[in-house]
C-alpha cells in the first residue's frame, strides 16, 4: 500500500475526505465517480453516491443539507468501506 493507504489505516479523520477519497483511489488505480442523486430524500436532503471502477463496482451513499455536505458524506463512508477492505491482517 501508498503512503495515503497507509494514512487511510491509522487516522481516525481526515480534513478533506474529497480529497483524501480521490489521493487513495489514485495510488489503488480507481476512478471515482460522484452522482448527485436529483431528488432529495423524504427529510429533504440532498444525496450523493460515489462509484468506484472495482471488480465487483462498489457504490456508497451520503446525504447532507447541500449538495456538498452530500459529497463530503458519501466520501466519508466511502473511505470507511476502503479501510476495512485494505486492511492488512
Amino acid at each position: 500500500p501508498g503512503e495515503h493507504v497507509q494514512e487511510l489505516q491509522t487516522s481516525d479523520l481526515c480534513v478533506s475526505p474529497v480529497e483524501m477519497l480521490g489521493k487513495v483511489c489514485s495510488e489503488l488505480g480507481v476512478d471515482v465517480t460522484y452522482v448527485a442523486v436529483e431528488e432529495t430524500s423524504k427529510s429533504g436532503r440532498k444525496q450523493c453516491l460515489v462509484q468506484l471502477s472495482t471488480q465487483p463496482l462498489t457504490v456508497c451513499f451520503g446525504d447532507g443539507d447541500t449538495t456538498t455536505q452530500a459529497d463530503i458524506s458519501a466520501a466519508i463512508n466511502t473511505l470507511q468501506y476502503l479501510k476495512i477492505m485494505t486492511k492488512v491482517k
